[in-house]
């Protein structure tokens, strides 16, 4: 299939521009107000943003052991269990390994508030069974009421920082009037005292073949690189001079208002880009959740059941590349 054919069979899973205004994509000219937002807690440690005192924290997940033989117990029929424990503990991750082992190591991640009320209740969904062992932070081998290993002087925001003055939107290519293209993107962040700023995008065409793949020098100080998930390290960051300024001006470059950009919920990714595109195909929407919204489909999930393709599993984190080709693939598998 011929990239301009490719571009004809993905119009009509552009997103609507309902669907693009209520997930918040970045737009100049909001229509649509976005409701006031409270204060967001410091997604480490559970305080405010405003908070005078230092952010104490664990690097690392919370460790729960449970036998391998009453693991259903926790899961629930249909997960249902597990999704109760989520949503009622304020965990932001609750992961149930697979394994033939004895006991089956549960990762717990959040604010030791959550990791506490999350723990208690797996406790009781087994204690007919078992009489669990208290669990303990990976990062220091220490118990759940311990307080945290690790300090930082700021707190800082699990969201992607956006700032519209620095918004930027892609153009209609005049030389290129007649083509149009598709592409594959995705970003990663790191989180500065403003939340998630970009510091990795990587672009795919049609083919896979990378056509742009940067590292982002973030203007402020990174306080959390989130290598589990962003791939990055400090040791990556050595050297970056690349500017986000600089980023927007080479992909407008490259993509023009015509072309259609595939991605996982790429409203995060554009934000994180100050980008404005209104062609964007985005694989958490086009394979739905079967609970529908505002439960998604996880990238992994998806790739792993669609694609029989595992990502995300290497303990170094995410891969853009490797992400980005997922959604490309996962988008010529639905066509």
């Amino acid at each position: 299939m011929s990239e301009s054919q490719l571009h004809a069979v993905l119009e009509k899973h552009i997103l609507s521009w309902k669907d693009w205004v209520t997930n918040y994509f970045p737009q100049q000219h909001p229509k649509m107000k976005q409701s006031q937002a409270h204060p967001l807690p410091c997604y480490r440690c559970g305080k405010i943003k405003s908070d005078i005192n230092p952010c104490t924290y664990h690097e690392d997940m919370y460790i729960l052991s449970v036998p391998t033989k009453h693991v259903g117990l926790v899961m629930g029929k249909g997960k249902t269990k597990l999704l109760q424990i989520l949503s009622s503990s304020g965990l932001s991750r609750l992961t149930v390994p697979n394994t033939a082992a004895e006991q089956a190591d549960l990762e717990l991640k959040g604010v030791p508030a959550a990791v506490v009320a999350a723990e208690e209740m797996i406790g009781r969904a087994v204690q007919r069974q078992v009489r669990l062992a208290p669990g303990m932070w990976r990062c220091c081998q220490r118990g759940v009421w311990v307080g945290g290993c690790k300090t930082c002087l700021v707190h800082v925001m699990d969201t992607v920082f956006m700032d519209k003055e620095l918004l930027m939107e892609t153009k209609e290519c005049a030389s290129d009037s007649e083509t149009t293209k598709v592409f594959a993107l995705d970003c990663e962040w790191v989180y500065t005292s403003r939340g998630g700023e970009l510091a990795r995008v990587t672009v795919l065409d049609c083919a896979g073949a990378v056509c742009y793949d940067r590292l982002v020098l973030p203007p402020r100080a990174v306080r959390d690189y989130n290598t589990r998930f962003s791939g990055i390290t400090h040791q990556s960051m050595d050297g970056v001079i690349t500017s986000l300024r600089e980023v927007q001006l080479d992909l407008i470059k490259i993509i023009s208002s015509k072309d259609i950009i595939v991605g996982h919920s790429l409203q995060h990714d554009l934000q994180a880009l100050h980008l404005v595109h209104r062609k964007v195909v985005d694989t958490s929407l086009v394979f739905p959740h079967k609970d529908g919204l505002p439960k998604r489909n996880s990238l992994r999930f998806l790739a792993k059941h669609f694609l029989n393709r595992s990502i995300q599993e290497e303990p170094k984190g995410h891969d853009s590349i490797e992400d980005a080709l997922a959604c490309l693939d996962l988008m010529k598998l639905k066509i």
